[in-house]
């Protein structure tokens, strides 16, 4: 019983893995926003804590804005060779549903 659930494991792991990737690359681009606008936020708060007289919630919306564009911005210049990669192995799959062999379609 435990041989065949070791080969079942086994026959999954080429697909599970495609889906592991995926979600690795949603984690990395969604966890770097979140904590770029949480430590954000966090200062926001600590300013309007010191200085209560200073209206900082006014202008928070805005720099919170700013500095989400900015850390997409870096994320995404990074994010391409793990695009590609993906989108081959995607290809890859396909052409293996298919019976066909294919070479990497982007390069």
């Amino acid at each position: 019983a435990f041989l065949i659930k070791l080969s079942q494991k086994q026959a999954t792991t080429s697909n599970s893995s495609f889906e592991l990737d995926t979600l690795f690359l949603a984690l990395s681009l969604s966890i770097s926003s979140i904590c770029a606008m949480l430590l954000v936020n966090f200062t926001f708060g600590v300013l309007t804590r010191a200085a209560p007289q200073l209206n900082i919630f006014s202008m928070g919306f805005a720099v919170s804005l700013v500095c989400g564009i900015i850390v997409l911005k870096l994320v995404m210049s990074g994010f391409s060779i793990h695009f590609v990669n993906s989108m081959n192995k995607v290809f890859e799959l396909g052409c293996r549903v298919v019976g066909e062999s294919c070479p990497n379609v982007f390069y």
